[in-house]
């Protein structure tokens, strides 16, 4: 990871499993800072023109460092005994309305959580959000993705899944009075998209099995049976 210092240089940071976190000016190495766990990820926490550089643990924890002070580890900010999971990736974004931006953390049990943190006060980190997607989560980012004025987090898994997660509020499709879930202009274009695709699909498997149908020996219409094949064998008395 490489981040610009309040002093303007360029820094490379490099997370190693040996509990020590190393910065690289010039392709040398100028800085070894030893951490308490293996750090897993490295991330600089942009607020307010104040860059901070924040790091993740394999036993789920994320401390501060101060590269620039006294080059070494500052403090934890987040260290929960519930959530000891490894974290693999982090993002900051405000996702709600407060003063500092918010941490967002996916962990390898597919744990997704949303911090509101202060770095000026340990006490000050507060679980805002959490879920589970039921796989390792190895990516994510935030921003305004799907829908215009709603936060969203985009996340990634080990196994190729990408979903979001949002900030619209769903029971905004609800009517009132009927109960009944309506779908804006834009939801139903998505649907009657998704049903065309599911048509086609549908009209190309018939074509496969039909195709395949032909292709072999049938003794009934509902079962096939690979073709016929004609093999000589005979039985000798010794």
């Amino acid at each position: 990871m490489s981040c610009i210092l309040q002093s303007h240089r360029l820094v490379a940071l490099i997370a190693c499993e040996g509990r020590m976190i190393r910065a690289l000016e010039h392709a040398r190495v100028t800085l070894s800072m030893e951490v308490e766990s293996s750090p897993t990820v490295l991330h600089v926490y942009d607020d307010n023109d104040i860059r901070s550089v924040l790091f993740g643990t394999i036993d789920g924890r994320i401390g501060l460092l101060d590269i620039e002070k006294t080059q070494s580890f500052s403090k934890w900010i987040i260290q929960d005994n519930q959530y000891t999971s490894a974290i693999s990736c982090m993002d900051s974004y405000k996702m709600v309305q407060i003063e500092h931006k918010n941490v967002i953390v996916g962990r390898q049990d597919g744990n997704i959580e949303v911090y509101a943190i202060d770095l000026s006060d340990k006490e000050a980190s507060v679980l805002l959000y959490t879920t589970n997607c039921n796989e390792s989560v190895t990516s994510l980012c935030c921003g305004i993705i799907g829908e215009a004025n709603y936060d969203e987090i985009l996340v990634a898994t080990y196994t190729g899944r990408i979903f979001g997660l949002t900030t619209q509020s769903v029971e905004r499709n609800l009517n009132t009075d009927s109960k009944n879930y309506y779908f804006t202009t834009e939801s139903v274009q998505r649907i009657s998209k998704l049903k065309n695709e599911i048509e086609e699909l549908q009209i190309k498997v018939t074509k496969e099995r039909e195709k395949y149908q032909a292709s072999t020996h049938s003794y009934m219409e509902e079962m096939s049976a690979i073709p016929l094949l004609s093999i000589k064998d005979s039985v000798r008395k010794l």
